[in-house]
């Protein structure tokens, strides 16, 4: 501020008479401008502005004052006094105005309207009198400024607008224009009312303290931050400014998904289509974020960027087809990076590029026929890869080298038909490959050698028909092995004699026809052997000798038809036994001696006939046991109670014939079938007669003529199932009939008896049969119909007629008998005979009227009929 526009005042040299009377002459002042008294007392100036006329409008003030000797005299401020503490003050050496050449020199003192109250003194000490002081108070230059309020803002990117307001913190000396400046993407509107986006605001003398509104918005990709500025101009705001912060939310901050620690992100399942540059600005702390389950179908190449310290991306199940080549440059912090499930038929050669601390990564359910040789170059701390449903027909042999820290790879569900050689030569630290479900149709002889640190590998669901001698003989760490569903027919016979740590085989639903003996030398930690849906016929006995750990061994769906008697011997771990869907037709008693600790058997849909009675004798922890489809007729005796099995069948070796099944059922007209079999082995040839009640007849030999009643066992046949013919007669009742077989047997059983009850369902429906089923009468005239029983009934039959009261129709059961009878009955000799019914109807009978039967007795108690009679007008009558 130039020096011109300070107030100024001098007070007259003082004469030495005042000095000599010793008193202070004060003066309070009345006005800023007026804020100047002195009082001598030995030179003593006290200078003060009082605090009501500091400020008008509000927010901090500021004066500046000078004080000084005149005549060029020389001159010292000794002190401040005690009510000064609050101001501040500085020395100046030259005068302070240049045109009154009698000040030698002058004190500056700053005071402010939060440290200056009521009074300040200053003791001003010249060399000699005449004493003059001078005080000049001039507005400080900042003592303007424009109040923005609030301070900042939050905005959403094309969102709402948001808005501020500004005003002036003083009344200016003359009106006052505000520009507002904005970065690139904001725009601001001073004005709502008028067209466009106004950036000016006016404020007048006496609108000065009035905030006037600023609409900001902002469009896609903004930075972060956006500082607004703001240029006063006009009156003495000339060189006022002011800025305003505006805080750009994030997408993460937009969709309230991002965590109170600014570290976690959560998009997925939201129905994001599209991203934008910038819409994760100002997440420099995000650590992990899930966009999975979304429709996205591309990503901005920078759309990452800043966020350095990343260290999870999901971008799985969405419709990214392709990737930008520099989409995660900046990351090097990834651990884990989530691809699966989209379209992506191609991934650029570099794209990982720059993921040193890699660990994780997801490329899963994709369309990546091949890969480029380099793709994974520079990955060497990643652990897991998921290759999986790609589509895969064909893998560089260079493409995991680098790759010494993979300890997970999936490649199953591919198209792979064969590997190069050394595909896997790089990967030591492998301990999970699955290469199941593709089209491999063989296998290198070295595919696996550098692999010792592998646990499990998975081979199945391919087309491999052979496989070489020394396939497997490097994987001595190997704990699971999946052969499962291919088309192998043979094994090498020391295939797998190195696998020491094998706990698991599975070569499951191949052509296997048959194995050698020693194919499971070696295996002594095995606990799981899966041998099922093969074409085995026959098996060595000692193949499972030295399987003294094995647990769960499954034969089932093969084509065996018996089984060596020390075949599982030596398998005293042996829990779960599966021998189902075979051709068995005879077992040793001893073949399950030893197995005390199995819980589990099945030998479901074999052709078992009998079992020995002690087969079971040893199965202490047996809990359940599978026998159905067989053509078993009892139970051997030594199976324990406590044993759940799957068919009800009586216990071996008591004197009994076995009705199979124990009831039957049969329509009247139809046929049905049961069989009967000797529950024990007789001393000589048993005679069995069948005999059965009214309403059946039995055949116990269909090929011979004629119905025959008699079934002969013998000691060879007498367990062999023999089957009886059950037919059901007609009959002209309405009753189902229950019809009891018996059986008599002769020689050893010829104390033996058994019944079987026979239900004959009958095809007859009790009714009353009306002829005709309805009657036409002229007035004054009678006419008849006859009723009968449709079915014999089980005792005589009384149906009752009715007309109803006051019809005008009267009925006859009996013509012979005087009167008018109204029943009928019916014995179960004549209940098929019509029995007539005369209708007579009198004058002015209603044009219908119904006849009402119902029956009682037999089984025709709840049986009931109606019968229509219409009587005819005179038009009707005269057609």
């Amino acid at each position: 501020m130039s020096r011109s526009s300070w107030y100024h005042r001098f007070i007259s040299p003082l004469t030495s008479s005042r000095l000599a009377n010793g008193r202070a002459a004060s003066r309070q002042p009345t006005s800023t401008s007026d804020s100047f008294m002195s009082s001598l007392s030995l030179a003593r100036i006290t200078a003060g502005i009082r605090d009501s006329d500091w400020m008008q409008g509000t927010g901090p003030r500021s004066r500046q004052g000078l004080v000084g000797c005149g005549d060029g005299q020389p001159a010292s401020m000794s002190s401040l006094s005690d009510q000064s503490n609050h101001a501040s003050s500085t020395m100046s050496s030259s005068n302070a105005l240049t045109s009154t050449s009698s000040f030698s020199w002058t004190r500056h003192i700053n005071f402010s309207r939060q440290t200056f109250k009521a009074w300040t003194s200053f003791f001003l000490t010249c060399a000699a009198p005449p004493l003059a002081a001078l005080l000049i108070l001039s507005p400080d230059v900042h003592a303007q400024s424009l109040d923005l309020t609030p301070a900042s803002l939050t905005v959403v990117e094309e969102g709402e607008a948001s808005s501020y307001t500004v005003k002036l913190t003083s009344q200016p000396t003359d009106t006052v224009t505000v520009t507002v400046s904005t970065g690139a993407g904001v725009t601001v509107d001073t004005d709502a009312n008028t067209g466009g986006n106004q950036n000016t605001l006016s404020f007048t003398t006496a609108s000065w303290n009035i905030p006037q509104t600023v609409d900001v918005r902002v469009d896609q990709d903004v930075d972060n931050t956006v500082t607004l500025s703001h240029t006063a101009s006009g009156g003495d705001y000339g060189l006022v400014t002011a800025s305003l912060s505006v805080h750009v939310q994030n997408i993460c901050e937009r969709m309230n998904e991002l965590s109170s620690d600014g570290k976690t992100c959560t998009l997925n399942s939201e129905g994001i289509t599209s991203l934008n540059s910038g819409d994760f600005d100002g997440l420099s702390n995000l650590g992990t974020l899930y966009l999975d389950r979304n429709d996205l179908s591309s990503l901005p190449e920078d759309i990452f960027t800043g966020l350095s310290n990343l260290r999870v991306i999901f971008l799985t199940v969405n419709d990214l087809s392709n990737l930008p080549e520099d989409l995660f440059d900046g990351l090097s912090n990834l651990r884990l990076l989530g691809l699966s499930n989209n379209p992506l038929a191609n991934l650029p050669e570099d794209i990982f590029d720059g993921l040193s601390n890699l660990q994780v990564l997801y490329l899963s359910g994709n369309n990546l026929s091949s890969l480029p040789e380099d793709i994974f170059d520079g990955l060497s701390n990643l652990e897991r890869l998921w290759l999986t449903d790609n589509g895969l027909n064909s893998l560089p042999e260079d493409i995991f080298d680098g790759l010494s820290n993979l300890t997970h790879l999936y490649l199953y569900d591919n198209d792979l038909s064969s590997l190069p050689e050394d595909i896997f030569a790089g990967l030591s630290n492998l301990k999970y490959l699955n290469l199941s479900n593709n089209n491999l149709n063989s296998l290198s002889e070295d595919s696996f050698d550098n692999l010792s640190n592998l646990k499990e590998l998975n081979l199945s669901n391919n087309d491999l028909n052979s496989l070489p001698e020394d396939s497997f003989d490097r994987l001595s760490n190997l704990k699971e092995l999946n052969l499962s569903d291919n088309d192998l027919n043979s094994l090498p016979e020391d295939s797998f004699d190195r696998l020491s740590n094998l706990k698991e085989l599975n070569l499951s639903n191949n052509d296997l026809n048959s194995l050698s003996e020693d194919i499971f030398d070696g295996l002594s930690g095995l606990e799981r052997l899966y041998l099922h849906d093969n074409d085995l016929s026959s098996l060595s006995e000692d193949i499972f000798a030295g399987l003294s750990n094995l647990g769960n061994l499954r034969l089932h769906g093969n084509d065996l038809s018996s089984l060596p008697e020390d075949f599982f011997a030596g398998l005293s771990k042996l829990k779960y036994l599966n021998l189902s869907n075979n051709d068995l037709n005879s077992l040793p008693e001893n073949i399950f001696a030893g197995l005390s600790k199995l819980k589990y058997l099945n030998l479901s849909n074999n052709d078992l006939n009998s079992l020995p009675e002690n087969i079971f004798a040893g199965l202490s922890g047996l809990k359940r046991l599978g026998l159905n489809d067989n053509s078993l007729i009892c139970l051997p005796r030594s199976l324990p109670l406590s044993v759940t099995v799957d068919v009800e069948l009586p216990r071996c070796g008591n004197l009994l014939l076995v009705l199979a099944p124990t009831s039957l059922v049969v329509a009247e007209g139809g046929s049905g079938s049961y069989t009967v079999a000797l529950g024990s082995e007789p001393t000589a040839a048993v005679t069995v007669t069948l005999s059965a009640g009214a309403g059946v007849t039995l055949d116990a030999d269909a090929a011979t003529n004629g119905n025959q009643n008699t079934l002969t066992f013998s000691t060879a046949n007498w367990s062999t199932p023999q089957t009886v013919v059950v037919s059901g007669e007609q009959d002209d009742d309405a009753v189902d009939e229950t019809v009891t077989l018996s059986h008599s047997a002769s020689g050893d059983y010829g104390s033996i008896s058994g019944n079987l009850v026979v239900t004959v369902t009958d095809d007859e429906t009790a009714a009353l049969l009306l002829t005709p089923s309805s009657l036409t009468l002229v007035g004054g005239g009678s006419s008849s119909y006859t009723v009968a029983l449709a079915s014999q009934p089980t005792a005589a039959v009384t149906v009752r007629l009715s007309s109803g009261s006051g019809s005008g129709v009267t009925l006859d059961t009996d013509a012979t008998i005087n009167g008018n009878q109204n029943t009928l009955s019916f014995s179960t000799a004549n209940w098929n005979t019509p029995q007539t019914v005369e209708v007579s109807v009198g004058q002015d009978v209603d044009d219908a009227v119904i006849l009402s039967h119902s029956a009682s007795g037999g089984d025709y108690g709840s049986i009931t009929a109606n019968l229509p009679v219409n009587v005819q007008n005179i038009c009707e009558r005269m057609d």
